[in-house]
């Protein structure tokens, strides 16, 4: 699929992996939708895409339904409609499940997996129509392999994981492509400190947002199913899936070391 001229939206674009994917599509031909919270840096991001491509923002919360509406009436108003929805927007907690704050648990399973499929829901008739689309879903590896003291994340990405592929398979006859993706750690700012000393202690080597950036385009370019960045990641995955206890024993002694760092002001 060549992207030029394709009408994308994607969430969460001004966290470390967004803004990387939104300079990659650009730099693709692709009209944009950006999607944030946060002004200031959506502005900014607006002043690097908007010398490459056409461009359009929306401040919004991708919870909330009136918002959700927005989002694409936004994309209506700028560019006619959309072509390729990536849902990038997610939030993440390290903490002991006992200590896991309702609110935030809440909060993990509205932006990680009802807002990414409640945008699929309002954007697909309009694909189904122009029996033209493509979603796609940015996952994690713990989507596939789930790990203490990411309790509440984890079944979220497994749950984002499995809605990929229910809606593969439901949209199996039709020209609508779902992509699910999973990145490993990405090296950003954004992350508490409390995580970033954690993932140093168990050798996680982040990689760098650009480098996933492209990986990402590449994938989507190819309208693949889905895509595990990583050979460890993908022969891990491979490995919870067959034999889970032996990915039990294993973890065990990183998951003395994790817990040390969920202890911390």
């Amino acid at each position: 699929m060549l992207l030029k001229d394709q009408r994308i939206l994607l969430t969460g674009a001004t966290g470390g992996l967004g803004s990387a994917l939104a300079l990659e599509l650009a730099k693709s031909g692709a009209s944009l939708g950006l999607v944030d919270t946060e002004y200031d840096q959506l502005g900014e991001l607006y002043d690097k895409i908007q010398p490459l491509t056409d461009v359009t923002t929306s401040l919004a919360d991708i919870t909330e339904a009136e918002d959700q509406q927005n989002i694409i009436h936004d994309m209506y108003s700028a560019f006619g409609g959309t072509d390729i929805l990536i849902n990038n927007a997610g939030i993440k907690d390290f903490v002991e499940f006992t200590e896991q704050k309702p609110a935030m648990m809440d909060r993990l399973l509205q932006v990680n997996v009802i807002a990414p499929m409640q945008l699929s829901r309002l954007l697909l008739p309009d694909m189904l129509c122009r029996e033209s689309g493509h979603i796609v879903n940015i996952g994690s590896p713990f989507g596939s392999i789930a790990s203490a003291f990411f309790t509440a994340y984890s079944a979220s990405k497994f749950a984002l994981r499995g809605f990929s592929e229910a809606l593969r398979r439901e949209l199996d006859s039709t020209q609508i492509n779902v992509t699910y993706i999973s990145p490993r750690g990405i090296d950003t700012a954004n992350d508490a400190q409390a995580l970033f000393n954690m993932a140093e202690a168990v050798k996680l080597q982040p990689d760098a947002a650009d480098d996933v950036a492209r990986q990402i385009v590449k994938a989507i370019k190819k309208e693949k199913k889905e895509v595990y960045i990583g050979l460890n990641q993908t022969i891990t995955s491979r490995v919870n899936g067959l034999i889970p206890r032996l990915v039990d024993f294993l973890a065990v002694r990183r998951n003395r070391i994790m817990r040390q760092y969920t202890h911390h002001p």
